[in-house]
């Protein structure tokens, strides 16, 4: 199995880390391209110029989420740490990386991720939306409009075609 070293501005050595693990720091912007790589006991290069290294960084990633609080969790069959589910099938989510370290989701991507990152509060209960027995007015406002707006364009007629 391959290893690989790392060092950043602080010079101080680090790893032996896999290829996998390499890849998230890269996910998490640790290691950035002038960063200093070595692979087994080969010599110190930039990590631009890793063939090969940055287009495997930018391919999308596969999380998965617990169907019940929405965290992320290990491939199924698992165990969900926040709310103590057991997961046998979980939400597969895609995660489009760029090259500086940030991530690509798209707004309900974004929404998901931070609930699913998010440190939860021991002492609070866990709370499903979904079971909230009183709507968020805002949300059914936001709906409300949308259908509305939808029912309307679909009720006018362009000015050619006005029923005389």
């Amino acid at each position: 199995m391959t290893e690989w070293f790392y060092r950043n501005g602080d010079e101080q050595e680090h790893g032996p880390i896999g290829a996998k693990a390499l890849l998230e720091l890269i996910h998490q912007g640790e290691v950035v391209e002038q960063t200093f790589l070595r692979k087994d006991d080969s010599q110190w290069v930039q990590a631009i110029e890793v063939n090969g290294l940055w287009e495997a960084a930018r391919r999308p990633t596969l999380e998965y989420l617990c169907p019940q609080c929405h965290r992320v969790v290990d491939p199924p069959p698992c165990r969900c740490k926040r709310c103590d589910m057991p997961v046998t099938r979980a939400i597969e989510r895609y995660v489009f990386h760029e090259a500086s370290g940030r991530e690509r989701r798209g707004i309900l991507g974004n929404l998901l991720h931070r609930r699913a990152t998010e440190q939860p509060d021991p002492s609070e209960p866990i709370r499903n939306e979904l079971d909230d027995p009183k709507p968020n007015e805002n949300w059914a406002k936001w709906v409300g409009d949308l259908l509305q707006n939808k029912n309307s364009r679909k009720s006018q007629r362009p000015p050619d075609q006005v029923a005389s």
